[in-house]
């Protein structure tokens, strides 16, 4: 459910907690400073994924914290660009409308 997701990012994430959250689609936004978030997605994102996916995946070791998060960056954009296998999208070349 949305609590489990929200526990499960925050504990996946390695974020500070003055990390600010609230320009990104993300289960991360449902609590904020004044409290709970009525239009925090109720899940994890296509957002989430890709950052999960990118800190794990990521070649950090050794590396600068500035050469690590570029590469995090990399990797998501290179997952939130790239179409699902299977989507009208990544099949047709065209978004649904």
């Amino acid at each position: 459910g949305t609590i489990g997701d929200y526990i499960a990012m925050a504990a996946l994430a390695r974020l500070s907690p003055d990390a600010r959250t609230d320009a990104v689609d993300t289960i991360l936004n449902l609590f904020g400073q004044d409290g709970p978030n009525a239009g925090a997605p109720p899940q994890l994102t296509e957002w989430d994924a890709a950052y999960l996916q990118a800190v794990y995946s990521a070649h950090v070791n050794g590396r600068s914290r500035g050469i690590a998060e570029d590469d995090i960056a990399f990797r998501m954009r290179q997952a939130l660009t790239t179409p699902i296998a299977g989507s009208d999208e990544a099949t047709t070349g065209q978004t649904t409308p």
